[in-house]
């Protein structure tokens, strides 16, 4: 600390003095062990406004037999009772589905995308995680059981390892309250794809651009670099080298140096190829029986590649690290 009086004043270290410290060794039985953790928060609103409105139905009733007028009352106004009694079902009904979609979301992998607001761009999307769904169960042990359009203002992020969010120029602005929803999602083991989709030309491009730094600027995104020639992410399923969608020219980031505690797993992955929509167009290909082996036909199947790869990144991290660097790994074993 600094110590001193007026305009003279010293630095003192007493830590210096200080013994060094030492581990807790006899802790008695009673006192519980545990890690730190964050914590986790639940917004009991829904369930306190549901408790308040139980609750003046108890009095109501209570009220009612007190005074005896109960049963003049389903006599005179049986309708109205009905009613009253309907409405408190479906109450009941409507936190009991939201509770079941939630249970259905953590048993199950699901994929998710974030709502733009673009009706066509959504269904768009929709349909190309339904193909990248079926590609994943048809090559690989992961099944998804759906794909789940998210909304950060209400939604809980927290149950799907990634996210897809292909960005319009029509995108939303979010609140504050969305904002630190998706910086939780982030800081707690989720990865978002960004796709701006402006390979092509139009004035689009810079809007999407713009539309993504607003996004990025209210959240705390780590440093960012192009993804290397060695990266996991080329060889979780695939050994991929590039990774196309509609368009091939684009630079797909990732983290710089991804946490530790994400098992290596970049939060973040920009990229503006438009992997949502080839594989959208491998959808239509595939329902209208329409195969090639053009170019473009090969194209679509690397993007469903990439998409294969995404998935077994997010899910399993630096599993397959180890044949970036098998190399040394053999020599080592030589020597």
């Amino acid at each position: 600390g600094l110590y001193g009086r007026g305009q003279m004043s010293f630095a003192l270290n007493i830590g210096n003095n200080l013994p060094p410290l030492e581990t807790i060794s006899n802790i008695p039985l009673s006192v519980t062990q545990g890690h730190y953790e964050r914590s986790y928060q639940t917004s009991l609103a829904p369930y306190l406004l549901y408790l308040a409105a139980l609750l003046l139905c108890v009095d109501w009733l209570i009220m009612m037999i007190i005074s005896g007028s109960l049963s003049t009352l389903l006599r005179k106004s049986s309708y109205k009772t009905a009613g009253f009694i309907l409405c408190l079902s479906l109450l009941s009904s409507s936190v009991s589905a939201q509770e079941n979609t939630k249970i259905n979301y953590a048993n199950d992998f699901h994929l998710a995308y974030i709502v733009s607001g673009d009706s066509t761009l959504d269904i768009q999307t929709m349909r190309g995680l339904e193909t990248l769904s079926q590609t994943l169960a048809q090559r690989t042990s992961v099944e998804p059981k759906g794909v789940a359009a998210l909304n950060p203002e209400n939604d809980n992020l927290s149950f799907f390892p990634l996210i897809y969010w292909a960005i319009s120029e029509n995108q939303q602005n979010f609140s504050d309250k969305a904002l630190r929803n998706i910086q939780h999602y982030l800081d707690n083991g989720g990865t978002i794809l960004f796709d701006t989709r402006d390979q092509s030309q139009g004035s689009a491009v810079s809007q999407r651009a713009q539309k993504l730094r607003q996004i990025t600027a209210s959240l705390n995104i780590p440093p960012i670099s192009p993804i290397g020639e060695k990266h996991v992410l080329g060889r979780s399923f695939y050994i991929l080298k590039e990774f196309p969608g509609r368009y091939n020219a684009g630079t797909l980031w990732v983290e710089k140096h991804s946490a530790a505690g994400r098992d290596n797993v970049s939060s973040v992955i920009i990229g503006s190829n438009d992997w949502g929509g080839s594989w959208s167009d491998s959808h239509q290909a595939a329902t209208q029986n329409r195969y090639s082996r053009s170019a473009d036909a090969q194209q679509k199947e690397y993007a469903l590649r990439f998409g294969v790869n995404l998935v077994m990144y997010a899910l399993t991290g630096n599993y397959k690290t180890d044949q970036v660097h098998i190399q040394y790994i053999l020599e080592r074993l030589g020597e």
